[in-house]
């Protein structure tokens, strides 16, 4: 839902992305641990990808604290359009939220390839 909502539009992108960014980790070891443990198998393939997933989370959430502290010791006030950085402000949330994004649809990939297979023993 983010995607669809511009950074413009900063209350309907962050509230998207308050609920869809700190729910599929949460989501992730789950689903993760429950298939699993079903499977039986000898690879945790499956709960190392699903970590993964809260760990690059945490990296997100470190990321933009980092961005707005910047900002905010720069001296721009919350909700002030930014058309350049301002001296000192470090700005790698981007580069982060893309490795988040990957490892979420690599966790989907694998779930998803999981469930198939452990469907298909039945």
């Amino acid at each position: 839902m983010a995607s669809i909502f511009s950074v413009k539009d900063e209350g309907m992108h962050g509230a998207a992305g308050l609920l869809g960014l700190p729910t599929l980790p949460i989501a992730a070891m789950l689903i993760s641990y429950s298939l699993e443990r079903r499977e039986q198998l000898k690879s945790r393939r499956l709960l190392w990808i699903a970590n993964f997933t809260w760990i690059s989370f945490l990296l997100m959430a470190a990321a933009v604290m980092i961005f707005m502290g910047g900002l905010q010791n720069a001296g721009v006030k919350t909700g002030t359009p930014i058309t350049e950085l301002p001296d000192g402000v470090i700005a790698f949330h981007g580069w982060i939220n893309r490795i988040l994004l990957i490892v979420y649809c690599l966790w989907t990939i694998t779930a998803a390839k999981t469930a198939i297979r452990l469907g298909n023993q039945y």
